[in-house]
């Protein structure tokens, strides 16, 4: 007979190793998470990918965009690739508030179609792969040219076609990159959209390949596994986007589910957001990815044995001294110069003409092209023929200037190149304000360049005449051509005194203000000087973050002086540029206010902080052990900021062997956000019968909202008699997706005393200017 003993030696080693399981789970559950992600992305990856046609599909889309760049014959786009991020446009509608505040969001404005500052200072941004898993399956990247939209299209579709990247919803998808002259071409050949689209492609795949692409991408669609990278919409006039939106809308209407990423200028965008496009603004390179950019450019080059390492480490050392702002493609063009010994000076369009006159075309040449493109623009615009290519283009023949195949499908590398040389013969007065109010940035460039060159004088005479909008408008692009400071100060004395008005909204100020930030250092300094000692506090804030983006050995004194000014925004904005700035004596005035300061103080100074991946980083680490719970609570905004592995484990920590209560609830309510799906990345949007603020307004004015309808007059009496959170909140609605009755009740509201609604009233009547007009 068994009798039951208790062993309590076996009982404690039990204990034991069951306690020490736990800890190690516990401790190592983040790697483990990663290691069963990876472990499930690859058994899921085997499962889908199970043709060997589609396999080598996916490799061919790999081959084609490592070579589709500017020096794709010398490096793989991985070699020099830096990710692109984007910043959602349009804020969440129908989604709770975001519990935590971001300092970025309170501080720094984000301009459309000028996100200098929002990417500086690191404004919460998605990759399109983020935003595509996780988000509105339509996109539409903004950008202006050279900002990087094409190599964000080529990143996105060969991550996807090689299943590099963490979304395992997308795994299955097979990517399609097309671009639109080719598409167009096409669809006027067939009726068939699809077959349109599998024609295109067709040319970026391998012999072997081609025969089969109709039966596979046919087969994705069906099984509603298809991405369309649609490239080039940026390129074709004002006409030409409202036909291929169109043909879009009809594709969208036989496949609904397929997913769709394209772009476009900030000029024109046609009625893709009524098409429940997301608008997104592409980021510009902040001082990291530059730096990280020149370092790969650097590895890169010395592979090629071009120079001795010596020397490109010398060159490499002088281009990271550089505080101009500029483009990928102006980067690359900037650093091709600088190591093939060709003094340019960093100045956008200064680079691009340096491209051409590097190449063998003389002066007759020169004017041969410039009234074939002139002549290509106007026809364009007025919906004619284009006329034949003159001989001269054989010149240009090459990857750096003019995308093969050969004509009829001519087409250049970047579209700037074609308002150089309209540029290069005066631009008839009858054409002028045909191409100034088109539109479409090849024209507009063509104009205000060829009266730069031809008649200076008509220029200035011309910018005296214009309103502050169109000057706005213009602004960025005139802050790039005109050659001296004397050209520029009839513009910048114009664009100050909007950005001193506090009668204009908000907006159109820090517009005016972005725009100058394009200057030299030396020619923006003084009016950041300037606005750094305003009354205004909103003209205070501007001055810190444009004070943020000078040189790293500027003097701190006025950012030190914002960081006792009494306005919460002003000093967020000086801690904002002093880690920007990043030298030691900077980054130590942001630790003392983490340490030293008022709460609000040491809030903003944490999560700024968070903006500097290297030493900020490693400071709100040690931060979060502080002796203060203060501080340490203050460094639950910057990790919830930075949203990394480390940060997260250390949030973690903190919710569960923090002792202040305060403290340890802010972290598990931290972890909590962070857990939960981002409220932040943009989603198709609701139904107007779904929206809280509809439903509420609708109620206390007694009307119903009807589901699946537009509920158009509802939301005109919103905009009309609402409450100012609710003509705000319709404002942003509206944003992007004109409609004609709306826009004298947007005018109407520019003249509010309410300075934010007049911001947001702006904000709206530029979206509805870049659309297709209501029909």
């Amino acid at each position: 007979m068994n009798v039951w003993r208790f062993d309590l030696r076996s009982f404690l080693l039990g204990v034991l190793s069951s306690t020490i399981l736990f800890f190690l789970i516990h401790r190592f559950r983040n790697l483990l998470d990663s290691l069963w992600q990876t472990i499930q992305s690859n058994l899921q990856s085997s499962l889908f990918v199970r043709s060997n046609l589609e396999v080598q599909l996916r490799k061919d889309l790999i081959r084609f965009c490592q070579k589709e760049h500017l020096l794709g014959q010398m490096f793989a786009l991985d070699d020099l690739l830096i990710s692109t991020r984007c910043i959602p446009l349009l804020s969440a509608t129908g989604v709770d508030e975001v519990p935590f505040e971001d300092v970025t969001a309170e501080v720094v404005p984000v301009i459309f179609d000028d996100p200098l500052l929002a990417s500086s200072y690191r404004t919460k941004s998605y990759s399109v792969l983020e935003i595509l898993a996780q988000g509105n399956s339509r996109l539409i990247l903004l950008g202006e040219y050279g900002v990087g939209k094409t190599t964000a299209l080529l990143e996105a579709a060969m991550k996807i076609a090689r299943l590099d990247h963490p979304y395992p919803s997308l795994y299955t998808f097979l990517p399609l990159y097309v671009h639109a002259t080719r598409f167009m071409k096409e669809l006027e050949k067939r009726n068939d959209i699809i077959a349109a689209l599998i024609e295109s492609a067709r040319e970026f795949f391998s012999t072997s390949v081609r025969r089969s692409i109709p039966g596979i991408a046919r087969k994705a669609l069906r099984e509603q596994r298809m991405i369309l990278f649609l490239d080039g919409i940026d390129e074709i006039p004002p006409q030409q986007v409202d036909r291929l939106a169109d043909t879009l809308k009809t594709l969208l209407q036989q496949h609904p589910e397929i997913k769709i990423v394209t772009v476009a200028t900030p000029n024109y965008l046609s009625d893709f957001i009524a098409m429940d496009f997301s608008p997104l603004s592409i980021c510009m390179w902040d001082k990291t990815d530059t730096r990280m950019f020149l370092e790969k450019w650097q590895e890169g080059w010395k592979k090629t044995n071009f120079a001795s390492p010596e020397e490109i480490d010398l060159w490499t050392a002088w281009a990271k001294q550089e505080s101009a702002i500029l483009t990928p493609l102006e980067w690359t063009l900037f650093l091709l110069f600088l190591y093939s010994k060709i003094p340019t000076p960093p100045r956008p369009f200064r680079l691009y003409e340096t491209c051409l006159q590097s190449t063998p075309i003389d002066h007759s040449d020169n004017k041969e092209i410039a009234g074939w493109t002139v002549e290509i623009i106007k026809n364009y615009l007025q919906n004619g023929t284009p006329p034949s290519p003159p001989g001269a283009l054989d010149k240009l023949f090459s990857d750096e200037f003019i995308v093969k195949p050969p004509p009829p499908e001519l087409r250049f590398t970047s579209p700037i190149y074609i308002s150089l040389f309209a540029s290069y013969i005066p631009i008839e007065q009858s054409d002028r304000v045909t191409f100034l109010n088109s539109k479409w940035a090849i024209a507009v460039q063509a104009v205000l360049l060829s009266l730069l060159r031809h008649e200076k004088e008509t220029l200035h005479f011309e910018l005296d005449r214009i309103s502050d909008d169109q000057l706005i408008d213009l602004a960025r692009i005139l802050t790039s051509i005109l050659p001296s400071l004397e050209d520029k100060k009839q513009l910048i004395t114009r664009l100050v005194n909007l950005i001193r008005d506090d009668q204009k909204p908000k907006y159109l100020r820090a517009k005016a203000y972005s725009a100058l930030l394009h200057l030299p250092s030396e020619e923006r300094l003084p009016l950041i000087k300037l606005l750094l000692q305003s009354k205004e506090a909103f003209l205070r804030q501007l001055g810190a973050l444009g004070y943020g983006l000078l040189r790293s050995e500027i003097e701190l004194q006025p950012l030190l002086n914002l960081l006792e000014d009494p306005h919460l925004n002003c000093f967020q904005a000086a801690c904002l540029a002093l880690v920007n700035i990043g030298t030691a004596p900077a980054l130590d005035a942001v630790i003392s206010a983490l340490i030293h300061g008022h709460d609000r103080l040491k809030d903003a100074a944490a999560q700024s902080l968070a903006n500097d991946p290297m030493v900020g980083h490693a400071i709100l680490r040690e931060a979060a052990q502080h002796e203060d719970p203060r501080v340490r609570k203050a460094c639950i905004g910057g990790l919830l900021r930075i949203n990394s592995t480390w940060s997260k484990e250390v949030l973690q920590q903190m919710a569960i062997e923090e002792k202040a209560w305060l403290v340890k609830d802010a972290a598990a309510n931290a972890v909590t956000f962070l857990d939960a799906p981002d409220p932040r990345i943009p989603q198709k949007r609701p139904e107007t019968a779904r929206l809280p603020w509809l439903i509420q307004f609708a109620a206390q004015k007694g009307i119903g909202l009807a589901p699946g309808k537009s509920n158009q007059d509802v939301l005109l009496l919103a905009l009309e008699e609402g409450s100012p959170e609710i003509q705000q909140a319709a404002l942003e609605f509206l944003q992007f997706t004109p409609l004609e009755l709306a826009i004298p009740l947007t005018e109407k509201l520019l003249g509010s005393s309410n300075q934010d609604l007049r911001s947001t009233a702006y904000q709206t009547l530029w979206s509805f200017k870049v659309c297709r007009k209501p029909r």
